[in-house]
């Protein structure tokens, strides 16, 4: 979410100032004759907040902080859990006598003072520290309703001390909401730092040093940052490209996976552009930069990162979004019952004892455990099934996808090529013929002995299924590779080539079947390698990806959902739609880039939709960020991963199914505690009040409803929440 706040109060030279809440950083734009950026974390700190000016990399500082900030809230939450559970224990003794006489001592009072105060101030310091902000700023978050209903508790009980009074006291209560609360701030710290792990894999992917090729001619190894535009670099096969340019010389095949998610190398020749990051696989090439830093693909990669998750506003929990009025509402209820007693005249002490109940009772123990013990309960679920979601936010924006785009390439299919069909050639014409493991032309013993000196995709797909019902009985006596071309080598006398169709020309009666056929299995989304020997075509293999078992049952049960499914790819359209058919997909988009894919995935938003998107690649890396739910499969790549809101630990797609249905019990459950926590607020505060003081008819103990009872009637709240939480477990569990 992004905050411009250019047209308020102004610092001095300020030109503009843009705030990223999720990221929790600023873009400021200032006249550098008129202000420093010591002055400008000046003027940030008299607003009462923090200013770190980056000294150098700024994704390892902003991730350094973020590291500082979970080691901080970690530390907190275990030292509240420390004194809250001796706490609760003690606590215990007042409500059950487990302990026996000895612990009803003003001196365990005392102890239970001690014990509260180091939660109450160091754990619960924060709650304080931006309650404090969120009223000054005109708003009331749900940090002023932990402070205010923990400090009611605390000071309640602290005063009873005081005066040497017997109780009631409510140091555990205190000491429980800021603790269990505290525990979703750690989470939050934790999902912070990992948004910053995607954007600093993103940078290790350049490699760090290339090699330049001077005016003179001669080759020095340079820091890819260096590099300019117009400067010449040597790429070596097996080597990532260092950055955007085009090829001077030579010619090579390059996987370009990143960009395009398509696993199958491209042929790239003189004048033809690269993409950085991208791996040379075959020749050396001579490349000339026309693209460096932010402006070549990988910096346009993590600007949309950034930017994706920058603008994507968390989902505000129901309790937050009602706090804003909840809050307000329960200090006027309370400070108008005080007033009301003291003018009828019946003292302050029994003024102050309704006051009490009514802000006791609307403590947020039970509000505050609506959202976290369904979310817990529901993650832990989720987890021991396979499926990871890194933040809240994920689980609750789940439930409502209306919208699931799919990466093609190792999302809906296999991910590496397969060989499907051969083709053999006659003088009659030619026949297509499935491939089976144990049903290989003949000449296929020749065509292992030359592809398996080769080291490409293709080759090694072609070597893996042949291997099976063929023995490597022929060896190579000479192996030549052509670069975007194929191989060709002498086995047994016979001169062979194996390649692409390019490479070859047909004379003669066979070019007409030659054609037919490569049409034939281009229609069928194939990839083809044709065989030749001793200037002969004899035959044909064809490869391709496949669709995953799971995907058509997926694709449907989805469509039950309500959730309409897409195919989003940079593969060609002929592919694609083969593929998407394949699945049981009605839409698709094809040749489309990853800024394409990003862009899609906005306008769908911008007209209202719910999108998930589903990848693997790091080519998905801006729309799994850009995505309100973005889920990356298991076998998916780092940079996927962090960039996603969900990881699928299996390759299994039914998981996807599974995060929907686990989405929708949970908010179904926050939804119910909700309503159960806010129901013990509406029954109960007017009774806290007094309503029923003067009612004969009702039980003393309901017409008194002291302090003690009002604790206890919020510790019923929160026990039904607990306990509809954990029947939450059970029924995920099915």
């Amino acid at each position: 979410m992004l905050l411009n706040v250019s047209s308020r109060k102004k610092t001095s030279g300020v030109v503009e100032a843009v705030v990223n809440l999720s990221e929790e950083t600023v873009r400021i734009v200032y006249d550098g004759t008129v202000t420093t950026p010591g002055n400008l974390a000046e003027a940030v700190e008299k607003a009462g907040y923090r200013l770190l000016v980056p000294s150098g990399d700024s994704t390892i500082d902003i991730s350094l902080e973020r590291e500082k900030a979970e080691s901080k809230e970690r530390i907190r939450f275990f030292t509240g859990l420390a004194f809250t559970i001796p706490l609760f224990l003690l606590s215990l003794q007042g409500n059950f006598w487990l302990f026996g006489d000895w612990t009803v001592t003003t001196w365990m009072h005392w102890l239970m003072f001690l014990l509260a105060t180091p939660v109450q101030f160091y754990t619960g310091l924060q709650y304080y520290i931006n309650g404090w902000k969120s009223v000054r700023n005109g708003a009331a978050n749900m940090d002023v309703l932990v402070a205010m209903g923990s400090s009611v508790a605390y000071f309640f009980s602290f005063g009873q001390l005081i005066i040497g009074s017997e109780g009631p006291f409510y140091f555990e209560t205190a000491a429980m909401i800021i603790t269990l609360i505290k525990l979703g701030k750690l989470l939050e710290a934790r999902a912070k730092r990992r948004s910053s792990q995607a954007v600093q894999s993103l940078f290790q992917l350049v490699p760090e040093e290339a090699t330049l090729i001077d005016t003179s001619g001669k080759l020095r190894i340079v820091p890819t940052s260096q590099l300019r535009s117009g400067d010449r670099v040597l790429v070596r096969p097996g080597d990532r490209i260092p950055t955007d340019g085009r090829i001077k010389q030579g010619e090579s095949t390059i996987d370009e996976s990143m960009v395009t998610g398509e696993s199958i190398p491209v042929t790239r020749m003189q004048g033809d552009p690269v993409v950085g990051a991208t791996v040379n696989v075959t020749g050396s090439i001579e490349v000339q930069v026309t693209e460096v830093g932010e402006n070549a693909f990988l910096g346009r990669m993590i600007s949309l990162v950034r930017s994706a998750q920058a603008e994507k506003a968390p989902i505000q929990r129901l309790a937050d979004k009602v706090s804003a009025i909840f809050v307000p509402a329960i200090l006027l209820i309370a400070l108008t019952v005080f007033i009301t007693w003291m003018i009828l005249g019946v003292g302050i002490h029994v003024a102050i004892m309704r006051t009490v109940a009514v802000l006791v009772i609307s403590c947020p123990c039970a509000l505050g455990l609506a959202t976290p013990t369904a979310i817990v309960t529901a993650m832990g679920k989720a987890a021991l099934n396979g499926i990871l979601f890194r933040n809240v936010e994920a689980l609750e924006r789940s439930h409502a996808i209306s919208v699931m785009l799919f990466d093609k390439t190792g999302t809906l299919t296999e991910g590496s090529p397969k060989v499907t069909h051969y083709v053999t050639f006659s003088d009659q014409g030619y026949k297509i013929h499935e491939a089976g493991l144990n049903d290989v032309p003949e000449w296929m013993e020749k065509v292992i002995a030359i592809e398996s000196q080769s080291n490409h995709p293709l080759a090694e797909a072609i070597v893996r299924w042949a291997s099976h019902s063929t023995p490597a009985v022929y060896q190579s006596r000479i192996t030549r590779n052509h670069p975007g071309y194929g191989v060709e080598g002498e086995v047994d006398g016979v001169a062979v080539r194996v390649g692409s169709p390019q490479w070859f020309g047909v004379n003669g009666h066979k070019e007409d079947m030659f054609s037919q056929a490569l049409k034939e299995l281009d229609n069928l989304g194939k990839t083809v390698v044709v065989v030749e020997m001793d200037q002969i075509i004899v035959g044909m293999i064809a490869l391709s990806d496949t669709i995953k078992q799971d995907a058509a049952s997926l694709i449907k049960e989805l469509g039950k959902m309500g959730i309409s499914c897409r195919m989003v790819t940079g593969d060609r359209t002929k592919i694609a739609e083969i593929m998407s058919r394949s699945a049981g997909i009605e839409s698709f988009h094809a040749e489309v880039t990853p800024e394409q894919k990003e862009g899609l995935i906005r306008s769908l938003q911008e007209s209202g939709e719910v999108v998930g998107m589903v990848g693997d690649g790091i080519n998905d890396a801006p729309a799994l960020a850009r995505a309100d739910v973005g889920i990356a499969i298991g076998t998916g790549t780092d940079i996927a991963k962090e960039s996603s809101s969900i990881s699928l630990v299996k390759d299994e797609l039914d998981g996807i199914k599974q995060v929907i249905q686990i989405s929708r019990a949970t908010i179904r459950t926050i939804k119910q505690n909700l309503w159960w926590a806010f129901f013990y607020n509406i029954l109960l505060i007017p009774i806290a009040a007094g309503i029923l003081l003067n009612a004969a008819w009702a039980p003393d103990f309901i017409r008194q409803m002291h302090p003690a009872l009002a604790a206890a009637a919020m510790a019923g709240s929160s026990l039904t929440v607990v306990l509809n939480s954990l029947r939450l477990g059970k029924s995920l569990a099915k």
